[in-house]
């Protein structure tokens, strides 16, 4: 695709670059530059034990981010579980997909990709395809398809009564009750489609990217997980290291019965010593999205297991102290160095695989209490 072009001036009363060739059917439109990742802050505990030197120098490393702004395509596809499609394919960016998902895709091994077979419906208007795959999977929606609005509708206010959202049918109602408060959005925005039966065609679509390129932050990205705690919080935004809440991240309620990829065998007893210890053991899957993004928003220290649920770490204010059990990726390294948190990491210890492939785990208790004893400080 295009990279980006010369001044702004207009396509349909949207802003785009002046001197592109619109005969292609695509631009691109800037709105912050590209700029480098900020490196995490040094983990409170560095000792092989607790954190292996290779996730210590990934924590801390930096990479170039792309520009964040968004692609304007004529004649757009949106439909599956929410995939743009233009000219026959898929618009091949990173800054719109992440890279493991570019590849299931390449590799055709990408689920709910709409086939040739379903009706076409034609949106009025120009439009605006944010939405990605995984959309009701709390962590994805907070890292890849929320934020994807936040610079675009702040470069452009006007785009907000302008532009219509497409959406699966199957969006959770709790998502797009947050999208239209965060955003402050008129209810006639939204335009849902039925993702098993019919695809949108979108004139003139809007598709913004996001604010990460493979889970390393522009950061900017900060700005917008800020909006989100003063939007939703009801208060204004916590001081640095103002968090005074010490929070237990449970996954124990959801994984009951329930295939799941991991378990902790002794969730109990990592429970039981979060309680001694005066933490909160919160299952963030029982609350609204409103209360999770409160109640992390006023967080000191916060101990969980990797997860959607720890991705509420980004309402976290600036200074708090994350404990992460059973490291997975770097995904929390980048959460971290974007919101300007402490971190500690405890690897767990496997058990064995259950006879459904389920991985089982096991969290040092002795080592845990060290954890949390240097997080309190």
């Amino acid at each position: 695709m295009q990279g980006p072009r010369g001044p702004f001036s207009s396509l349909a009363g949207l802003p785009v670059r002046g001197d592109a060739d619109l005969s292609s059917g695509e631009c691109f439109i800037e709105i912050v530059p590209e700029r480098a990742t900020v490196p995490g802050l040094p983990p409170l505990l560095t000792s092989p034990e607790y954190t292996p030197p290779w996730i210590v120098g990934l924590h801390q490393a930096t990479m170039p981010t792309a520009p964040i702004g968004a692609y304007l395509l004529r004649d757009a596809l949106f439909g599956g579980r929410a995939y743009t499609l233009w000219r026959g394919g898929f618009p091949d960016s990173p800054a719109l997909l992440p890279e493991y998902w570019r590849r299931m895709i390449r590799e055709g091994t990408a689920e709910g990709v709409p086939d040739g077979s379903l009706a076409r419906r034609e949106v009025a208007g120009p439009s605006v395809h944010f939405v990605g795959r995984d959309y009701n999977s709390h962590g994805h929606w907070w890292l890849d398809i929320a934020p994807r609005l936040f610079f675009l509708y702040r470069r452009f206010p006007e785009l907000r009564k302008r532009l219509t959202l497409l959406v699966p049918r199957d969006l959770s109602e709790a998502h797009r009750r947050i999208l239209a408060r965060i955003y402050d959005l008129p209810a006639d925005r939204f335009e849902r489609y039925d993702p098993d039966t019919e695809v949108l065609l979108s004139p003139i679509a809007l598709v913004p990217t996001m604010v990460h390129r493979d889970y390393w932050f522009h950061p900017s990205a900060a700005e917008f997980y800020r909006h989100v705690v003063d939007a939703v919080a009801g208060a204004p935004r916590a001081r640095p290291g103002a968090g005074h809440e010490r929070l237990y991240v449970s996954r124990a309620r959801f994984t009951e019965g329930r295939r799941v990829s991991r378990v902790m065998v002794n969730a109990a007893e990592v429970e039981s010593l979060m309680r001694e210890q005066g933490f909160c053991v919160v299952h963030p899957e029982e609350l609204a999205i409103e209360e999770q993004i409160a109640t992390f928003s006023r967080a000191g220290v916060v101990v969980g297991e990797h997860g959607s649920a720890m991705k509420n770490t980004l309402f976290c204010p600036e200074g708090t102290v994350v404990v992460n059990l059973h490291w997975l990726n770097r995904t929390q390294s980048a959460i971290a160095a974007c919101r300007g948190h402490r971190t500690i990491f405890l690897q767990s210890s496997p058990v064995d695989s259950g006879e459904d492939g389920t991985a089982r785990y096991r969290i040092d208790v002795g080592k845990l209490k060290e954890c949390v004893r240097v997080a309190l400080g």
